[in-house]
């Protein structure tokens, strides 16, 4: 096994970028969401373990109706991605799989693995990503987190995020790994003035200590 240290260069740039959707219409969803995730986990949940930070990720009964609000501001966000580039593919990462759903609905020609993907079709939907130029988008969860090459994309797109270094680092190394050949843009978009905002910031900053997840399987 080559170390860490040897294959470093090899490894593409990363370009993390937080985009605050505007909050109209949905600000009484943000206020009972950060009612009931307490100021007091916000305030430790550096010293939390990453299982128990996760578990607050998606606690809220406002998280599910916050994620499908979004997703007419993300499809535009991304439609408009798109747009700027007719070659450019994108990974977008989500939680909720009726969030996912609604995405698959506009967008009927990409690539998805959930948790309800069959095993034996995940694999398919890689390829079809990876070589069709009609399959621009690759739609995804935490099921499509581990051991999968994404590289054909070079943005990396969150619809819904995650608060724990590690699980954003595995999602990025779909598409920012060896063999990579340009940089690779990630775009965490969240409300304007909610708690995903400001933890995802602190997120951000916390990753940037890390010097660089290599993905091993």
């Amino acid at each position: 096994r080559r170390r860490k240290e040897d294959v470093l260069k090899e490894l593409p740039e990363v370009v993390q970028q937080i985009i605050e959707l505007p909050a109209d219409g949905v600000k009484e969803l943000i206020r009972k969401d950060q009612t009931a995730i307490t100021k007091s986990f916000e305030a430790h949940a550096d010293a939390m373990p990453e299982g128990e930070v996760a578990s607050f990720e998606t606690m809220s009964v406002q998280r599910l109706e916050l994620g499908l609000a979004k997703v007419p501001l993300a499809i535009e966000f991304i439609d408009d991605v798109l747009a700027e580039d007719p070659k450019r593919k994108v990974i977008v990462f989500g939680h909720h799989e009726a969030v996912m759903q609604q995405f698959k609905a506009h967008w009927p020609k990409a690539a998805m693995i959930i948790g309800s993907t069959p095993g034996g079709q995940r694999q398919a939907q890689v390829e079809r990503f990876q070589t069709d130029p009609e399959c621009r988008v690759i739609l995804g969860n935490d099921a499509m987190k581990e051991g999968l090459n994404l590289q054909a994309a070079e943005q990396v797109i969150f619809a819904e995020g995650s608060w724990v270094p590690g699980n954003l680092a595995q999602k990025i190394a779909r598409a920012a790994r060896m063999g990579q050949t340009k940089s690779v843009l990630v775009t965490h978009l969240v409300w304007e003035g909610s708690l995903d905002s400001r933890m995802i910031r602190r997120t951000v900053q916390k990753m940037g200590k890390i010097n660089r997840v290599l993905d091993d399987k």
